[in-house]
């Protein structure tokens, strides 16, 4: 670690640009790791998606960033080509006949 002289009566500036130049590498790192953990979720994923007649539910997955000022960053996992079938897998929806749409063996 290195050694800093600061007079006192910049004592506090010298502690903003520390704060600062800190909370920078956080978000950064930060930033990489829900990317990373964007990719493997998918990776998995798709891994263990049901294939289908044409296999593009299993193709659709990926994820997007989401941006919020400079200080919010979030990753978003999602089916870009098949969404309603996504919500049908989790979330059953009982029909008239007494059939479940959505069931999948």
């Amino acid at each position: 670690m290195s050694s800093v002289t600061v007079k006192p009566e910049e004592f506090s500036k010298a502690v903003k640009q520390l704060v600062e130049k800190y909370g920078d590498e956080a978000y950064d790192i930060a930033q990489d790791c829900a990317k990373t953990a964007a990719r493997q979720t998918v990776k998995e994923i798709k891994a263990d998606s049901p294939v289908g007649k044409q296999g593009r539910y299993k193709r659709g997955w990926s994820h997007k960033a989401q941006k919020n000022g400079h200080t919010k960053y979030s990753e978003t996992v999602y089916n870009r080509t098949d969404y309603q079938l996504t919500h049908l897998l989790e979330k059953p929806h009982d029909t008239g006949s007494g059939n479940r749409l959505g069931h999948y063996p």
